[in-house]
């Protein structure tokens, strides 16, 4: 389950970008939420990814792709590969690129 995602120097992505599943405190449709009470939060049930043409979209899920292979595929031997073709996708060569999936 994806509760929140953060990129920086991704592509597009200069500044970090945070995506988030977490409910805003408003109750007014509290009751139709889910609630993971293991971390005491309400979760939405649905998300949209909206914008003008060229805002980065695509861009977004594309690191969230590279996020998932490297989370699925990253402790085999590929890994390395990976970081190489991964380098190339940064705005600014001086600044690493960051991905942020927290821990449970």
């Amino acid at each position: 389950m994806l509760v929140r995602f953060t990129l920086e120097n991704w592509m597009s992505f200069r500044a970090p970008v945070t995506f988030s599943m977490v409910a805003s405190k408003e109750r007014q449709h509290g009751a139709r939420l889910p609630r993971v009470a293991k971390y005491q939060t309400r979760l939405l049930p649905i998300a949209a990814i909206y914008g003008g043409n060229a805002s980065g979209k695509t861009n977004f899920f594309r690191a969230l792709g590279f996020a998932k292979g490297f989370i699925i595929r990253g402790s085999l031997r590929d890994a390395q590969a990976e970081r190489v073709r991964a380098a190339a996708l940064r705005v600014a060569e001086q600044h690493a690129s960051a991905f942020e999936k927290p821990a449970k």
